[in-house]
């Protein structure tokens, strides 16, 4: 399992969940994949395409066979860790 965090350089609240989740990593205990959407590398494009990312900061949690489990959008560091929550250690080993 893994957290996908879209953003942009120039997003105020992508920022503060940076720094949000920067400050508090006992509440994300997973990888986490930082994807710039204003990056222009082919990686970025496929899965800011593949995720359908309409917003930033967008977080998607996807199991190790990059299957959608849930995503927050905008900065909403509550909603984030519940997200976290409900699958950690439900899908230990995926």
């Amino acid at each position: 399992m893994k957290l996908l965090k879209f953003s942009a350089s120039w997003c105020g609240p992508c920022k503060q969940l940076q720094t949000y989740i920067d400050n508090n990593p006992s509440e994300f205990p997973i990888d986490i994949l930082y994807v710039l959407v204003d990056g222009g590398g082919d990686v970025e494009q496929q899965l800011t395409s593949k995720f359908k990312i309409k917003a930033v900061p967008t977080c998607v949690l996807v199991d190790n066979a990059e299957n959608e489990l849930g995503r927050v959008t905008g900065f909403k560091p509550d909603a984030l860790k519940d997200l976290v929550d409900l699958y950690d250690g439900t899908l230990a080993g995926t």
